[in-house]
C-alpha cells in the first residue's frame, strides 16, 4: 500500500461533491466484491468510478488518503444507527450495553465494508480514532438512557471498552471470517466485566 502523502481533501463545489462520493462508493463496491486492502489501487477505484485518475489523484493523494476517506464514511453511518436504535432507558446500564451489542452486529452483519474497515484498518491512528468515536459514543448512550454522570472516566473507559470489542471482533473475523455468537458472547462478557470496575453503579 502506497505510503501517506496527506488526507483526503473534501470537496466543496456541487460538482466535486457528486465525483468524491462516486469516487468512495466505488472503493467501497470492490471491497465489498472481495479486493483487500493492500490490493486497493487507485487505478483500479478511478476505473470503476469512471473518472480520470487526475481528478482521483486531487482529492486523494494516496490509497490511504483514499481509506481514511472511506473510514470516516462507514464509521459515520455505523454510529448514525446506533444513534437512531430502539434502546429504552433502564437504571441498570448492562441491558443498554447488550442491546447496543445487538445493534453493532446486525450493522455488521448488514455492512461487510463496515467489517472490514472497522476491524483491518490500515494504521493505529485510525483504530484509536475508532475507539474514541465508539467510546465516546457509548458513554452518551450510558449517560442519556441509564442516568450516568459525564465523566472524563466514564468516557475513557467507555473507549477502552470499545478497544476491549474489536480486538475480540478481529480476532473473530480473521479466524472465522465473520464475528461468531461465541465471540459475541465472549466481547460482551469482556466489557461488562470491564465497565463494571468503571461504573459504580
Amino acid at each position: 500500500m502506497a505510503k501517506k502523502k496527506g488526507p483526503p481533501k473534501e470537496p466543496s463545489r456541487r460538482h466535486g461533491i457528486h465525483r468524491f462520493e462516486e469516487v468512495l462508493s466505488a472503493a467501497e463496491a470492490l471491497i465489498s466484491d472481495g479486493t483487500p486492502l493492500d490490493e486497493l489501487t487507485l487505478q483500479g477505484v478511478a476505473k470503476k468510478a469512471g473518472v480520470p485518475r487526475v481528478s482521483l489523484y486531487y482529492f486523494f493523494p494516496s490509497v490511504d488518503a483514499l481509506i481514511e476517506a472511506l473510514y470516516q464514511r462507514v464509521l459515520t453511518r455505523l454510529m448514525n444507527e446506533l444513534a437512531t436504535a430502539e434502546i429504552k432507558p433502564s437504571a441498570d446500564w448492562r441491558p443498554v450495553v447488550k442491546k447496543v451489542f445487538e445493534s453493532v452486529i446486525k450493522h455488521y452483519s448488514r455492512n461487510r465494508l463496515t467489517i472490514v474497515l472497522a476491524l483491518m484498518p490500515s494504521s493505529l491512528t485510525m483504530i484509536n480514532q475508532a475507539h474514541r468515536v465508539y467510546g465516546q459514543g457509548l458513554a452518551e448512550l450510558l449517560e442519556g438512557l441509564c442516568g450516568l454522570k459525564r465523566s472524563a472516566k466514564l468516557t475513557q473507559g467507555c473507549e477502552i471498552a470499545a478497544e476491549l470489542a474489536t480486538t475480540i471482533f478481529r480476532k473473530s473475523f480473521i479466524e472465522k471470517g465473520s464475528i461468531t455468537p461465541a465471540y459475541q458472547s465472549e466481547a460482551q462478557a469482556a466489557v461488562v466485566a470491564y465497565l463494571t470496575t468503571v461504573i459504580k453503579k
